[in-house]
């Protein structure tokens, strides 16, 4: 089960958001709150879940809730429509929809007299995932006796022949973890940009607690990578942000997992 190891980028609605605000300021012909903001990763075997809020203005108050709480959430699977439940803060879901490998997705709502629609499909499972090492012990720094030796990085490796987009997050299992803050590391669970590689290279400083961690690898789509990794420049128009909703931004995209490999820090 994975329903706690996906880590949301919160930084790709933040995109949408500043570069949402940059344009109303630029272009007088853009209203603030037109458009609704969609943020949502379908996961096999997981339950539906849809973020929905609005668009946020030129010089929002940060105390402001803009989540939308009144729209009719649907998404339509093989033929069958299933409705969304609004389960409070602009969250929408649905616990008896299957969500599988391979399956097309297709989300319908209205906002402002605007029927906002996304289409998404499951992505195949990544394969042959490995890693080079299932334990690592960190060095410190600062107690003397010179430079301490650093370990070898652990090498990740999967099969894409395809070229699909991959990214790996890194995050403690225990219940309990001990953060790392006399190494290089520290912080909170690590993710990587996605990519079309086939490995990764875990360093030193990208284990932030110890004990057992998981390195889990996810399988993509186009849509994620392309908001992921846009540009912030203020030069870019509204139209111009990465999104895969029609009359909306964000994105509604199918996220899957590999196996999870595990690895002891110490």
């Amino acid at each position: 089960m994975h329903s706690n190891n996906f880590i949301r980028i919160n930084s790709l609605l933040a995109l949408v958001f500043l570069l949402a605000l940059v344009s109303c300021k630029k272009n007088d012909t853009v209203t603030a709150e037109n458009r609704a903001v969609v943020e949502a990763y379908l996961q096999p075997g997981q339950k539906a879940s849809v973020k929905i809020s609005k668009q946020i203005p030129v010089n929002a108050d940060s105390s402001t809730s803009y989540a939308l709480t009144n729209l009719q959430v649907s998404i339509t699977y093989n033929g069958n429509t299933y409705t969304l439940l609004h389960t409070g803060n602009g969250i929408y879901t649905n616990t008896t929809m299957p969500i599988v490998i391979g399956g097309s997705y297709n989300l319908q709502f209205s906002y402002n007299g605007v029927a906002v629609s996304a289409t998404t499909t499951l992505p195949s499972k990544p394969t042959d995932y490995q890693a080079s090492a299932t334990s690592i012990t960190l060095p410190t720094f600062g107690s003397g006796g010179g430079m301490p030796t650093i370990p070898d990085p652990v090498k990740l490796t999967w099969s894409n022949s395809a070229s699909n987009y991959h990214f790996v997050v890194v995050k403690p299992v225990d219940a309990n973890p001990t953060a790392i803050t006399n190494t290089i590391g520290g912080g909170a669970a690590n993710q990587n940009s996605p990519d079309q590689g086939s490995s990764k290279e875990i360093n030193i400083s990208d284990f932030k607690y110890y004990g057992r961690n998981v390195m889990l690898l996810y399988r993509v789509l186009p849509e994620y990578a392309a908001l992921y990794n846009s540009n912030g420049s203020s030069s870019q128009n509204i139209t111009n942000v990465p999104t895969n909703v029609q009359n909306g931004l964000g994105i509604f995209t199918g996220v899957t997992p590999a196996d999870s490999l595990f690895i002891n820090v110490n």
